[in-house]
């Protein structure tokens, strides 16, 4: 019964989405806002997520080879997220934790040392494996501007970037826009999220754009959610990590101490 109500659901907002996407091929400006919310509810229709634990596999890519192992991933709907995966060579780690006194973040790529993630890679969403997450809270961020850019094959493609808090120079402006940019793309029969990206950046070097693109795809029902069970994260235009997940745990109460190193 849920995934009939949770497909019901989907193929309402497919017909909301028709109708946006034929408006805006006849030169019309989409409601983005509008659009999100119906992305959202075909995520998460009215079930309010507060975290989530995933499992399943990663498959790290490393040239010619690959390493594969379990791997954990974790999200709270406030921005804190982390991603664990045991590999052959150790544990790769992700993580950024949001608190009342900021954002900080660390990495670890297996080899047992810890780094300090530098600020200007903190300001993409750290939940890029959750795209709902990532659409949640650009609906709730007053500093977040996002605008549709067009429509590209069969995704509508929007893009967010982050506003400056204070007044300051219009090259630090653009400097905080550029590294909080992040561009989504729709699919625009479903309205799920196909593709996230974004640009990282050497931690000693800001200005040096490396582009990443995560793409979601095998959209399965769990629990009244519909998520993407499969996630590719490619880096400067090379596939770098495959995950399949396997399962999803919903409002598991997550603590702050699950996003410390």
């Amino acid at each position: 019964m849920r995934m009939f109500q949770a497909c019901r659901l989907i193929g309402v907002v497919c017909l909301i989405c028709h109708g946006v996407f034929a408006q805006t091929s006849a030169s019309t400006t989409p409601d983005v806002a509008s659009i999100l919310r119906s992305s959202l509810a075909a995520q998460n229709g009215s079930i309010p997520i507060q975290d989530i634990v995933l499992t399943g596999t990663a498959e790290r890519i490393v040239g010619p080879d690959g390493e594969t192992g379990p791997a954990q991933l974790k999200a709270v709907s406030s921005g804190s997220a982390r991603f664990d995966a045991s590999l052959s060579a150790g544990i790769v780690t992700e993580l950024r934790q949001v608190t009342s006194s900021g954002v900080s973040g660390a990495w670890s790529n297996g080899d047992g040392h810890s780094h300090l993630m530098a600020g200007h890679n903190m300001l993409t969403d750290a939940a890029w494996f959750f795209p709902m997450f990532v659409i949640q809270r650009l609906l709730s961020d007053p500093k977040a501007s996002v605008t549709f850019v067009g429509i590209e094959g069969n995704l509508g493609h929007f893009q967010a970037a982050e506003s400056a808090q204070t007044s300051g120079s219009v090259a630090e402006s653009g400097q905080l826009a550029h590294w909080s940019q992040i561009d989504i793309y729709l699919d625009s029969a479903s309205l799920l999220p196909v593709r996230l990206s974004f640009n990282t950046h050497p931690d000693d070097n800001a200005l040096l754009d490396i582009p990443v693109v995560v793409d979601f795809s095998s959209y399965e029902t769990l629990s009244g959610v519909t998520m993407p069970m499969h996630v590719q994260r490619s880096v400067n235009g090379t596939l770098q990590m495959d995950i399949q997940l396997q399962s999803a745990s919903f409002n598991t109460g997550l603590s702050s101490s699950a996003f410390q190193f």
